[in-house]
């Protein structure tokens, strides 16, 4: 009897969840108890459309006739899964469950917003702007005024967030369209030392049929060569001074690979290793080959939660209450 006891357990949970299976979502408000009225539940609408247009954060107002023995922060926490409110990698989904019958309000967050919603907020919000509401059983408005209160705290952090952002890409931008013909010479003459010496390996690997060389220089030359293409003309507008220093810069590449080219053909022993040396083909020093290559591993596939939500996940922080 007693080895049964967990078998009749595990049949009684199951049963139990299939008795009482999580609703669907019907989207951003979902009133199952249907306390909240047709006018309050458009504009909540268009409020979370609005912030989620905006900042790409999901709320989800929910009210439901019971919790089925369930304690609201364990009934939120599972309905969150399920749906998986908030956009996926984001964890950006704020869920705001509502049970008339058991009287209890709980906000859950999502992981990408506890900083932005701690415990404590939603606490504040839950007392300061719905419980007297709720006490009098205007659902609808305290919903309202709960949603609005966390959408003036995500989109105040997304309004910063943007500020900063632009502050610092117009200043990095405003550096770079003042360059002086001495910073541009000096930043050109940095940066070419290391494209001629790249560019004069890729060509002595090209003309000695090395291919280590032609690593070690793309490397050595290619990334230098191609940062300062990002810095001189993805930063800012385009202005003379930019296009000589990338003109010099190319020259400079160029000159460095034909001069490597001719002296990597003139003498190729100098540039090979004496082991595993090969008459015909190409020698990658270091036992590489040039004759194939494979390679392992793919992309993960991913599941999104259920409803018109973006998959997302519940930090399990969030504050409830009774009222």
């Amino acid at each position: 009897m007693p080895k049964s006891l967990p078998a009749l357990l595990s049949a009684f949970i199951i049963l139990t969840a299939a008795a009482f299976p999580l609703p669907k979502p019907t989207g951003y408000v979902s009133d199952y108890a249907n306390v909240i009225d047709d006018a309050s539940e458009k504009e909540l609408l268009s409020m979370i459309t609005a912030v989620e247009r905006e900042t790409t954060t999901e709320i989800a107002v929910v009210t439901v006739p019971s919790l089925e023995g369930k304690t609201s922060a364990d009934y939120a926490q599972e309905l969150f899964t399920a749906w998986g409110i908030g956009k996926k990698r984001k964890d950006n989904g704020v869920l705001m469950l509502i049970a008339p019958k058991e009287r209890k309000v709980r906000i859950a967050i999502g992981y990408g917003l506890e900083e932005i919603i701690p415990d404590a907020a939603a606490m504040i919000i839950i007392r300061n702007d719905m419980i007297a509401a709720l006490k009098r059983g205007e659902y609808s408005k305290a919903a309202l005024a709960g949603t609005r209160s966390l959408i003036i705290l995500i989109t105040r952090h997304n309004a910063q967030t943007n500020t900063s952002s632009s502050a610092t890409a117009d200043t990095r931008s405003e550096s770079l369209n003042d360059l002086s013909p001495g910073l541009a010479a000096g930043m050109t003459a940095f940066f070419s030392l290391f494209v001629i010496i790249g560019f004069f390996m890729i060509g002595a690997g090209l003309g000695s049929r090395v291919g280590m060389n032609i690593l070690f220089g793309a490397f050595f030359g290619g990334m230098p060569f191609f940062m300062a293409v990002a810095m001189f003309f993805f930063s800012g507008p385009v202005i003379p001074i930019k296009i000589a220093a990338m003109t010099f810069l190319t020259g400079v590449g160029i000159t460095g690979l034909v001069f490597g080219v001719r002296t990597g053909r003139k003498n190729p022993q100098a540039w090979r290793s004496l082991k595993g040396l090969h008459k015909k083909g190409w020698e990658w020093n270091g036992n590489w080959r040039s004759s194939g290559s494979s390679s392992g591993g793919g992309f993960g596939g991913g599941s999104s939660g259920g409803g018109s939500f973006g998959g997302g996940s519940s930090g399990g922080g969030g504050a409830g209450s009774s009222f």
